[in-house]
């Protein structure tokens, strides 16, 4: 998972690096929108 999580920030670094601060923001946005509720883990337990 660690690789996997290495892999993803890299590909967002780069990908901050060329765009400019609109851009930023709606990529930001999108990332934000693709990561499930919650955090980590699932649903909190019962």
């Amino acid at each position: 998972m660690g690789a996997m999580r290495a892999g993803r920030e890299k590909l967002n670094a780069d990908i901050g690096a060329v765009l400019n601060a609109g851009q930023k923001n709606t990529w930001e946005a999108a990332m934000a929108a693709r990561r499930p509720a919650g955090g980590m883990g699932g649903p909190p337990r019962q």
